[in-house]
C-alpha cells in the first residue's frame, strides 16, 4: 500500500447516518483509490419508524433491522470495513464486547433539546449512549484508531448536525 493513501475512519451515531451525510464522501474516496473504516455507535434502536408498513418494529427488533440496513448500504457503496461500537473488532483491549444504545431524539418547539448530562434522572436508559461513561467510549474509538491508523478521522460539528443527543456524543468522543 502505497504511504500516501488515505484512510479515513468514519465516527457516526446510527446506521443511516453516514450515507445520508457521508456517503458521497465514502465512494468519493474509495473511487479515488482511499481506504475507508466506518465506525458506527449505536444501532439506532430508538429511530422513528414513519412508513407504517414498518411500524411493527421498535426497540431491538429495530436495531436488528438497521443494522442490515446498514449492510446492505456499505454494500451497495462497496465499502467492507464498518464496524459496531463496542463489538469485538471495535472495543478497547481488555474490556468484553458490549453495546451502547441509542439514546433517543427530544424535540422542543426550538427544535432539538439536549439530553441531561451524564448520570441526571432523566436520562431514558442507563444502557444509552449519552449515559455510557466518555473515557470507555474513548477507549473503545481509541482501539479502532490504533488498528487501522487513519490519516483523518471524520464526525459531526459541535452539535450534532441537527443537535441529537448520540451525534454531539459521537463527536465529543472522536475529538
Amino acid at each position: 500500500m502505497p504511504q500516501n493513501r488515505e484512510h479515513v475512519l468514519l465516527v457516526h451515531a446510527h446506521p443511516d447516518d453516514e450515507t445520508i451525510s457521508t456517503g458521497g464522501t465514502i465512494a468519493t474516496l474509495l473511487d479515488a483509490g482511499g481506504t475507508v473504516t466506518l465506525l458506527t455507535c449505536t444501532r439506532g434502536e430508538r429511530g422513528e419508524v414513519i412508513p407504517s408498513a414498518l411500524q411493527h418494529l421498535s426497540g431491538d427488533a429495530l436495531g436488528e433491522h438497521r443494522e442490515k440496513e446498514l449492510g446492505s448500504a456499505m454494500r451497495a457503496l462497496g465499502l467492507s470495513d464498518y464496524r459496531l461500537l463496542g463489538s469485538e473488532d471495535a472495543c478497547a483491549s481488555g474490556t468484553e464486547p458490549h453495546r451502547y444504545r441509542d439514546s433517543g431524539m427530544q424535540w422542543g418547539p426550538d427544535g432539538a433539546e439536549p439530553l441531561e448530562p451524564q448520570g441526571a434522572a432523566t436520562v431514558r436508559d442507563a444502557a444509552s449512549f449519552t449515559a455510557a461513561n466518555l473515557d470507555a467510549i474513548v477507549a473503545d474509538i481509541i482501539s479502532v484508531i490504533g488498528e487501522v491508523q487513519p490519516t483523518a478521522v471524520i464526525s459531526y460539528d459541535e452539535r450534532g448536525g441537527y443537535g441529537h443527543p448520540d451525534h454531539v456524543r459521537a463527536r465529543e468522543a472522536a475529538t
